[in-house]
């Protein structure tokens, strides 16, 4: 895998960590990696937005290849680098799903690909809709060692942001209560008075550490993912199942579409609530490490630029 790559993205994000612990270039899209709205659109006004970037001409002229990952403001950014550097590979990445954004961050896109660079989603559905190509997310923690798991294991975990998913952990916690199997919810949420109304769900009011997900995964037989409405690209919450060979519950309909799918190992939720406990009775099914390779960073480098 050629490492020839500029990448711009947040270098203290944990995506811009990871690409320079494994010998990347990355540049901030913006200077101090910050993003400033206002003085965005004013410095637009005169052709003047080159002056907020984290990157200069000079860096942008010593690479063919570049990948830009998700940020405010691409059309601008996608304009300059096409004239510092006309032979300029530019490939554009999308990590969450086009209906968030507001309509200027889509005419932005549209502005983008306009240009003539390639933009990749995670999202198989986006990418249909506005013409963009696939590429699968990566998992950067395939080669973490769980510690050892205690005893008494939770059944099913779940850790994430509300997002609209309280209604759907509800559901799914009584059905979980029902059939007597041990849970365990985490929901990183700001709203105080969900502590008093579920004290059996464990709410942070700002996200935790990775590591700490990582242990209560270790503690864990089964995963529970949610993902928004309409959404069809992956979380990180199927490769953790996958990597570190835990069952999962999700109500993405599409990863049946996904080559390390089993009926084994994961289960569809969508009214089926009475499935889960036999579910979690069948034996899990080891996966090919020949399909795993796929889902992590070599591949994920590679189908941009068709190394």
């Amino acid at each position: 895998m050629s490492k020839n790559i500029l990448i711009l993205a947040s270098k203290n994000g944990w995506l811009g960590k990871y690409l320079r612990e494994n010998g990347f270039a990355v540049e901030d899209v913006w200077k101090n990696d910050h993003f400033s709205k206002r003085k965005y659109f004013i410095l637009k006004l005169f052709n003047k937005t080159k002056l907020l970037y984290g990157f200069d001409k000079e860096l942008i002229k010593q690479y063919d290849k570049i990948l830009i990952s998700q940020t405010n403001g691409i059309s601008s950014v996608v304009k300059d680098i096409k004239i510092w550097n006309q032979k300029a590979n530019i490939k554009y990445w999308l990590w969450d799903p086009v209906k968030t954004y507001p309509n200027r961050k889509i005419d932005e896109l549209i502005g983008a690909i306009n240009f003539g660079i390639e933009c990749f989603s995670f999202d198989k559905d986006d990418c249909d809709k506005y013409g963009l190509k696939y590429n699968n997310n990566f998992y950067p923690y395939y080669n973490y060692v769980l510690p050892p798991p205690p005893l008494q294991y939770t059944k099913v975990l779940f850790v994430g942001a509300n997002k609209g998913r309280l209604k759907k952990l509800l559901e799914i916690k009584e059905a979980l209560i029902k059939n007597e199997i041990k849970y365990k919810f985490i929901v990183i949420s700001g709203n105080k008075k969900y502590k008093e109304l579920y004290n059996d769900i464990t709410f942070f009011s700002k996200p935790i550490k990775y590591e700490t997900i990582l242990t209560e995964i270790g503690n864990t037989n089964c995963i529970l993912d949610i993902v928004q409405e309409g959404q069809t690209g992956l979380t990180w919450r199927p490769f953790e199942a996958l990597f570190f060979d835990k069952k999962l519950i999700t109500t993405n309909k599409s990863i049946r579409d996904f080559d390390f799918y089993n009926k084994n190992n994961i289960l569809v939720l969508d009214d089926n609530y009475d499935e889960i406990i036999s579910f979690l009775k069948l034996p899990y099914v080891k996966i090919d490490e020949k399909i795993k390779e796929r889902y992590k960073l070599e591949y994920w480098i590679a189908n941009f630029f068709n190394d």
